[in-house]
């Protein structure tokens, strides 16, 4: 698992020039928010959703966002696959054509990542 978020970390520092640290979370600062990947066949929806800050009892709120990166590179290659910015709390992104394997997708919100994994099959 080591070995596969510094793979991620060095393709985002070559794209982005982003540090190494930034790529990972929770971090200092955790952002008070939840990222899901939710696929049936090829269809995926990358969603962002409020969570509840229960140390404060504050919440954090979608409207805030204005927009926010999304990112999936195939983890056996490092490559990106596919790179786009969204206005909206969701995006479906078809991956008919991809090859089969685990992948990595990145949100990038006001400069913080959160990355999940999900498998695509054939």
């Amino acid at each position: 698992m080591k070995k596969l978020l510094l793979m991620i970390a060095s393709a985002f520092r070559r794209i982005r020039g982003l540090s190494r640290d930034s790529l990972f979370l929770p971090s200092r600062e955790p952002l008070p928010l939840e990222f899901s990947i939710n696929g049936i066949g090829h269809e995926y929806l990358f969603s962002l959703h409020e969570k509840q800050n229960r140390e404060r009892g504050e919440e954090f709120h979608l409207k805030d966002i204005k927009q926010w990166e999304l990112s999936i590179l195939q983890s056996e290659t490092g490559h990106f696959v596919f790179k786009d910015v969204i206005e909206d709390n969701a995006i479906s992104v078809n991956t008919s054509g991809w090859k089969a394997g685990i992948y990595i997708a990145v949100a990038n919100i006001n400069g913080k990542n959160i990355a999940q994994k999900f498998a695509v099959t054939e």
